[in-house]
């Protein structure tokens, strides 16, 4: 059975995963992700013209899944002034599920000064933190509050802190008390 001739992002990005899981992100390569995924190498670097740019890709297509998770959380708010920082609150509170900790491999080997893959992530928490500072009636406490659950979120990934699920809701419970300073109504 010969290579096959195209690829689909989801597929490809598995193939990442794969490869990632398999050999470490050291052992990313262009040559590896077309093996893995089944493709020849010009497959690949016809969407993707370096592994800077293949990473870039599939940390954007996260960043936007886990928008979309918090569009979806705003949603189901019954109070329209807080559903997005509820939203935020909900996804970036969860415990990383393994994929969010392989993603994490990425982001820490993409962020490299000059790298575009840290350009995107610094953009997206300044339009995060820009947004928490307007839906608050005290913008320091909001800044300082998505700046916690960032710091938390980025600490049980990378395994340096261990929590339970009750010492996680109550670290989110104060993080969004601290959001939700000065809120005429009481989140959720």
């Amino acid at each position: 059975m010969g290579r096959r001739r195209s690829l689909t992002q989801t597929e490809l990005f598995d193939a990442v995963e794969r490869v990632v899981r398999r050999d470490g992100p050291l052992g990313l390569t262009i040559e590896a992700v077309a093996q893995e995924a089944g493709v020849s190498k010009a497959t690949v670097l016809y969407d993707h013209a370096s592994k800077t740019d293949l990473l870039l890709a599939l940390i954007t297509d996260r960043f936007a899944r886990h928008r979309d998770q918090m569009a979806e959380r705003a949603a189901r708010s019954d109070n329209p002034d807080l559903a997005w920082m509820q939203g935020v609150i909900e996804v970036m509170g969860r415990p990383p599920s393994e994929d969010d900790s392989l993603v994490s491999l990425f982001v820490g080997e993409a962020l490299k000064p000059g790298n575009p893959c840290r350009d995107l992530l610094q953009q997206v928490l300044e339009e995060d933190m820009e947004r928490m500072r307007r839906v608050s009636n005290d913008p320091r406490a909001a800044r300082l509050a998505y700046l916690a659950l960032y710091g938390l979120a980025t600490a049980t990934l990378y395994g340096a802190v261990s929590l339970s699920d009750a010492d996680r809701a109550l670290l989110l419970t104060d993080i969004q008390r601290l959001a939700c300073n000065g809120c005429a109504t009481r989140p959720e």
